[in-house]
């Protein structure tokens, strides 16, 4: 009898349990359901607005690789629609504010360096024709991550995640941090790395706030298999905010990005920003002159040379005129 009464409630409890669990299934369900909805209704628009921003603004900060200011470095960084420039001054005792520059104006883009302030800037590379949008994919692919990740993956616009291939929103919740709400969305997606023949899945959240344009205040991805040549297993980046508005959002005032490797940390990169706002670079300084250098022609592309023509007739003239005097020779003698 006391069995029976101990297996009847083992069975109400699992019961109980079970409806309990279908009950918050249903309920994460239907939260998730409503927040993709909401997202899918305010994000197009909200995130217009961060692009806007993104291609009209002048910064500058302290980026700071590893531990300690060994690694660190001046970064100034200027986007005015299609002119785009980012500067690298070192802070290390032993190159005293040597500085690197990458600037694209759209005609051409280019890489200047020099040893110091008072010395004159050095031209290093020329990018024209075929290749030059070469200096903007150089700013981007050094430093993407800290200047854009409050509107872009990666190089890709929040705005267009959906159209990449394997791309897909796949889980909708709501967190607390500091006393706010956000939204943090799940994604899984594809990532093609050189060496490998295949696609290497991966999965990660972003965790959003709506009360700033959708601006992205976490992001972490992983690898969901092995890569031989991949630089880290999973990375974590978190974005800090200012508290007053500078135009239509809040922008942001500290970047952190960590980096992990089989479980270990492998690299952590902070920037810090000193000053945000407008575009107010004038337009020399997104060309050769603005840096004591002459301007290239507007069509100074490689010149295809004509002077082997010239030689080769030259060439080809004279043996004939050397056969004829042989012949003529010939028909003296007989």
């Amino acid at each position: 009898m006391i069995c029976f009464r101990w297996i009847t409630i083992f069975l109400l409890a699992l019961i109980l349990v079970d409806y309990s669990a279908d009950s918050c299934a249903a309920q994460e369900s239907s939260e998730g359901a409503r927040l993709r909805e909401r997202f899918e209704k305010e994000s197009p628009s909200a995130w217009a607005v961060l692009e806007a921003w993104d291609r009209d603004i002048e910064l500058s900060g302290e980026l700071t690789v590893g531990h300690g200011p060994t690694g660190s470095v001046l970064l100034h960084y200027c986007r005015n629609g299609d002119l785009t420039l980012a500067e690298e001054s070192s802070l290390s005792k032993a190159k005293p504010q040597a500085s690197g520059l990458f600037a694209s104006n759209g005609r051409y883009g280019f890489w200047v360096q020099r040893k110091a302030p008072e010395t004159p800037w050095v031209l290093q590379y020329l990018y024209q024709g075929a290749e030059a949008n070469g200096a903007l994919d150089e700013i981007e692919s050094r430093y993407v991550g800290y200047i854009n990740s409050y509107c872009r993956l990666g190089k890709v616009r929040f705005s267009d995640l959906s159209k990449e291939d394997g791309f897909s929103w796949t889980a909708f919740q709501t967190v607390q941090k500091d006393g706010k709400e956000y939204v943090q969305v799940s994604y899984r997606k594809l990532n093609q790395y050189r060496r490998e023949t295949a696609p290497t899945p991966v999965e990660g959240h972003m965790t959003f706030d709506p009360s700033n344009s959708w601006a992205c205040v976490e992001h972490f991805a992983r690898l969901l298999q092995k890569v031989r040549f991949a630089a880290s297993d999973s990375d974590t980046v978190r974005i800090t905010y200012a508290d007053d508005p500078v135009g239509p959002v809040r922008p942001f005032s500290r970047v952190e990005m960590v980096a992990l490797s089989e479980g270990k940390p492998g690299h952590k990169t902070v920037f810090s920003v000193n000053k945000i706002g407008r575009a107010t670079a004038p337009e020399a300084a997104f060309t050769l002159t603005g840096y004591g250098l002459p301007e290239i022609a507007e069509n100074s592309g490689p010149k295809r040379s004509y002077s082997w023509l010239w030689l080769g007739g030259a060439g080809l003239l004279c043996g004939i005129g050397a056969v004829l005097v042989r012949f003529r020779r010939r028909r003296a003698v007989r």
